[in-house]
């Protein structure tokens, strides 16, 4: 028995010695702006980002201490694992500033990373993009506010996995006053991406701006108030560069967003040089209260921004929405020229026939704003309906929502009687819930992105 205990003790031995010899891992790192240390623990932080990041594991997280990190940020080849992300957070929310201002080259850029989290930050002032990801997969950007840069505030490139939750983005896109086409949110070749809770407003064109998207979902956004340096739209999708599979947009769903006073319209949908097939448009609420550009929903052929809602080409679905634009009576006629809650500018039987709209509400001061292109067919609800084939089953219909009064997400909640209510088709797993995460009812859900509550 003593010569079993000593050969315990000498294999206890080696595995110490062993260990010794192994750099050490911890499950949090720390930086600070004016950190000395090796990051190991809270006391003693380290002061590069990107060089810290460089020791973590997957699984591991870096926490950035409260104060403002300036200076060009870029984090290559950062490798979390599926179920073990690394993880770059704000010790307190919002508390950690990573200031671009100064320098034109200055930009957060993450590239070639994998299963990367950032949480909780603040990303502000870069005289170029603000967030830049390019090339990566399973990147995740939740509870940061992204503001104040010349141009997008965040442009996914190239990316697999992606999502952009809960988030504010505003004041992106601001060349000096300069009418430009710089969006909050610039997404182009993304597959299996989720962009979700955002509150996106103030920015100088589109609030989203989605291209050559496939099998993404896009719900319960606040987009507002977009789009005055350049008449954007709330969500643009797209087709984009060259006629490959690669380039269409396929396969995504929208959701219970609500898209409020956008200068051009809600939604746009273009084929640019290909097409776009299979989109789900289901259940957003597009409230315009003031004189807009343009209006309600629109078919187009080329890059552009007309209509409330514009669709393009194969095997679209735009159902359960509320399309409504209570823009003044009296507005000048150069500015109702553009008012329309549907507008197409492709031949009839090009759009027509490759859509199922239906189920939606719809209303307007002027009700001969179903238009074509340039109000060479412009019509009434019923006109509309005859001519499309479209609409079956939707209303035109005014008194819907509890109050028109107010900037937050409570102003599309409908009121008690409203046409709306019990108007819809029941989408099945497709949208359980509303924006505000209410059950959906079965069988009669109500139209547009919020269940009607008393």
């Amino acid at each position: 028995m003593p010569e079993a205990r000593g050969g315990l003790a000498a294999l206890a031995a080696a595995v110490l010695l062993a260990w010794a010899g192994a750099p050490a891992r911890c499950a949090e790192w720390f930086v600070a702006p004016d950190g000395q240390g090796d990051g190991a623990a809270r006391e003693k932080p380290a002061g590069n980002i990107a060089a810290t990041l460089g020791k973590a594991a997957p699984g591991d997280t870096v926490t950035l201490l409260p104060g403002t990190y300036k200076g060009r940020l870029d984090l290559v080849n950062v490798k979390g694992q599926p179920g073990k992300p690394i993880t770059l957070r704000s010790a307190e929310k919002h508390k950690a500033v990573i200031d671009l201002s100064g320098n034109e080259k200055n930009k957060f850029k993450i590239v070639s990373a994998e299963h990367l989290t950032l949480d909780g930050l603040e990303i502000l002032g870069s005289p170029a993009v603000g967030l830049k990801v390019d090339d990566s997969k399973g990147v995740k950007v939740l509870n940061c506010r992204i503001h104040d840069h010349i141009l997008e505030g965040v442009f996914f490139m190239r990316c697999e996995d992606m999502e952009l939750g809960h988030c504010e983005i505003f004041r992106n896109g601001d060349l000096k006053g300069k009418e430009n086409n710089i969006d909050a949110l610039m997404s182009r070749f993304v597959k299996r991406g989720h962009y979700h809770h955002n509150d996106v407003y103030g920015n100088s064109s589109a609030g989203f701006d989605v291209g050559a998207t496939q099998d993404t979902v896009i719900e319960k956004n606040f987009i507002h108030h977009n789009g005055a340096n350049f008449s954007g739209p709330g969500l643009k999708l797209l087709h984009e560069g060259p006629k490959s599979e690669e380039g269409y947009c396929y396969g995504t769903v929208v959701r219970n967003n609500i898209f409020l006073d956008n200068q051009s319209c809600g939604v746009f949908f273009s084929t640019g040089s290909g097409e776009t097939g299979k989109l789900h448009v289901v259940h957003n609420t597009i409230l315009v209260r003031r004189v807009a550009e343009h209006g309600g929903l629109r078919w187009h052929k080329a890059l552009g921004g007309h209509g409330g809602i514009g669709m393009p080409h194969v095997n679209n679905v735009f159902q359960n929405n509320i399309v409504y634009v209570l823009e003044p009576r009296d507005a000048p006629r150069k500015d109702w020229e553009h008012g329309r809650v549907i507008h197409w500018s492709e031949t009839m039987a090009e759009v027509f026939s490759k859509q199922f709209v239906d189920c939606n509400l719809y209303f307007t001061r002027r009700p001969e704003r179903f238009a074509g292109e340039d109000n060479k067919a412009s019509m009434d609800f019923e006109a509309w309906r005859k001519l499309s084939g479209l609409d079956a089953h939707s209303i035109f219909a005014e008194g819907v929502f509890a109050s028109l009064e107010g900037e937050t997400p409570e102003v599309a909640r409908l009121k008690a009687g409203a046409p709306a209510i019990d108007a819809g088709m029941d989408l099945g797993d497709l949208v359980k819930d509303d924006f505000f995460g209410n059950p959906r009812k079965d069988g009669k859900p109500d139209l547009g992105a919020v269940e009607f509550s008393p």
